[in-house]
């Protein structure tokens, strides 16, 4: 309950509400900031923070909850797992998550291997349980140059797309959520997970456009 709660407006002892500052984040316009609840409005700060990288993993993985998933955390100190696992149980799809927090852009290609490994590991449950599609999604502050290799490496190994999102471009979602609960489709949600790379900001625009 702690994403509700943080959505309920403070009140003083005279019973008249206190009003949150909401901090400025680059990249997201004070309409779709107001939107965001103070309990991840850290989350990019916390993606640019090597040291907060288990903070930064639970952040992800509320956002994902709020969001209307279905979401197992795991993270540090439990093994070559993904930071969590969102399922989607209406329409059987499920997206493995690994939240990446880095001062400087993430690059995809030196963690190939461990990739490679646990998406194998909780796939083939997955399918069993009756999930018939499983993504692989990288969250982080921002990427350098793609490696194509890496990424097919992976989905040759796996059958699974990779694709990476920014930290700023998960809260632009969520504050799409939280405007238009009964319109945000997860199924449509799919379209954005389907292809290997970056989720570009037109693909995601695309997306909120359809919500209307």
């Amino acid at each position: 309950w702690k994403d509700v709660v943080a959505l309920i407006p403070v009140r003083s002892e005279n019973g008249h509400s206190i009003t949150k500052s909401i901090p400025k984040i680059d990249g997201l316009p004070f309409e779709l900031l107001k939107f965001i609840p103070p309990v991840v409005q850290d989350l990019v700060d916390l993606s640019i923070n090597d040291e907060k990288s288990r903070e930064f993993e639970q952040s992800v993985n509320l956002v994902f909850k709020m969001l209307g998933f279905d979401v197992s955390e795991y993270g540090q100190g439990t093994g070559r797992k993904p930071d969590g696992v969102a399922k989607e149980n209406q329409h059987r799809y499920a997206i493995l998550i690994d939240a990446k927090s880095r001062k400087e852009n993430y690059k995809i290609g030196t963690e190939d291997r461990k990739f490679i490994e646990y998406i194998k590991t909780f796939s083939e449950p997955l399918l069993k349980g009756g999930f018939t599609n499983i993504y692989f999604l990288i969250v982080s502050s921002g990427f350098d140059s793609v490696s194509a290799t890496a990424l097919k490496n992976i989905k040759l190994e796996t059958q699974v797309a990779t694709t990476l999102l920014t930290s700023t471009q998960l809260l632009k979602l969520l504050s799409n959520k939280i405007q238009t609960p009964r319109l945000f489709d997860l199924k449509t949600f799919q379209e954005l997970l389907i292809e290997d790379g970056e989720i570009t900001e037109k693909k995601i625009d695309k997306f909120i456009a359809g919500q209307k």
